[in-house]
């Protein structure tokens, strides 16, 4: 295994740092390198402990930059028919950014991408406290302090704040291994920096309303009241009619014509009544609609053209009667406008000390949770998109 690398990698590195292996092969962003046996490992030693999995390790190149991965993978290499001693360990790595210098070493900002690739035979070495400080480094905006990091402890963790929020992100990982703490960890931390922000968490197994007591609204299908007027009409499509496409498409035209005329009879006593459609969001009753269902079906002349009109009836005295979805379709409820009222519990308007609302779904129907979660999404969506940014 080679000893000596080109001078102009060894002025890239500091004289200190601790030279690992050297790279032999170059794809895109992922780098073999050939680790070298730790010095004074005999000739049977297998203990290649300089490249754990999830290390980072640097490269210099031949630009006056340096290049920096994560190991991905290692494994043992032994040619057929030769010794074990004859074997060769081989790291995976998956670079990640770049420091591009401006003449003096190490002068320069880490940045992600890498312009710049290693060759082959560049020497690579492990990364120092200080390699790790200018790859998170603290940030110069808006940012809080999540934890350290795991290849060095003494390292904090920053999250940019404004950047987490404005774009889609996800915590990744297999079950058990922290998502749920990590969630908590960084929500706690963005409200212990903005106490009067507005949280709104979708928990569908229950687990977060312990570890937000105390600042949290934790709303279930017990103390939840969410209209069934507020569903758009695919909503109520996903709900009442049958899976079936056949016979979905024709139940949904009998839907659709009775539930536009039982809103048309609530929005005859508004003083500006609106220009109706099956996805206006006015109040309309369940059992004006079974009625017209039942006018409708009165007037048919033959039995098998009733049968839609008779699952429709079924489907919808069902949810009416089971209390499971009471939080919903709950007879007797009094048809008025609460979406100011909702809305505002949903997302905490005012705080009141309160920042988080947990919707906790874990005892609703699964029939039913798609098209509540699609309804709960859509109004605090619909509610960002057409507030006025002043208030």
């Amino acid at each position: 295994m080679p000893d000596t690398f080109e001078a102009g990698h060894e002025e890239l590195a500091d004289s200190q740092d601790k030279r690992i292996g050297i790279v032999n092969s170059v794809a895109g962003f992922s780098v073999s390198c050939l680790l070298l046996r730790p010095e004074g490992a005999n000739a049977k030693s297998f203990a290649y402990r300089d490249a754990p999995i999830g290390s980072i390790i640097k490269i210099p190149t031949e630009r006056n930059s340096i290049v920096f991965g994560f190991v991905n993978s290692v494994a043992l290499h032994v040619a057929p028919g030769a010794s074990r001693e004859a074997s060769h360990a081989v790291a995976d790595i998956e670079l990640f950014g770049e420091i591009l210098n401006d003449g003096n070493s190490g002068s320069g900002r880490f940045t992600r991408g890498v312009s710049i690739y290693p060759v082959l035979g560049a020497p690579v070495y492990a990364t120092t406290h200080q390699d790790m400080g200018r790859i998170y480094t603290k940030p110069d905006t808006w940012h809080l302090e999540i934890g350290r990091l795991y290849q060095d402890t003494e390292q904090p963790a920053y999250l940019i704040s404004q950047e987490f929020l404005c774009k889609h992100s996800a915590i990744l990982g297999t079950t058990g291994s922290g998502k749920s703490c990590a969630v908590t960890l960084i929500l706690r931390s963005l409200l212990d920096a903005h106490p009067k922000g507005h949280v709104v968490m979708i928990d569908p197994h229950g687990e977060y309303a312990h570890a937000f007591r105390g600042m949290a609204e934790v709303v279930t299908p017990q103390n939840l009241q969410l209209p069934y007027w507020m569903l758009n009409f695919d909503e109520l499509c996903e709900v009442f009619c049958s899976k079936d496409s056949i016979n979905r498409a024709r139940e949904a035209g009998i839907l659709k014509e009775v539930i536009v005329a039982a809103k048309q009879d609530f929005s005859r006593d508004m003083p500006d009544p609106p220009h109706i459609t099956a996805d206006t969001p006015v109040p309309f009753s369940l059992t004006n609609v079974l009625k017209r269902i039942s006018e409708r079906m009165g007037k048919l002349d033959r039995p098998d053209s009733t049968l839609p009109y008779l699952r429709l009836t079924s489907t919808i005295e069902a949810y009416q009667s089971d209390r499971r979805y009471g939080f919903m379709f709950a007879t007797g409820v009094t048809l008025r406008d609460t979406m100011a009222q909702i809305v505002s519990r949903l997302l905490r308007i005012p705080v009141e000390g309160r920042p988080v609302t947990i919707l906790d779904l874990s005892a609703i129907p699964s029939e039913i949770i798609d098209v509540v979660v699609s309804l709960l999404c859509r109004l605090v969506f619909d509610f960002a998109v057409w507030s006025k940014r002043e208030e």
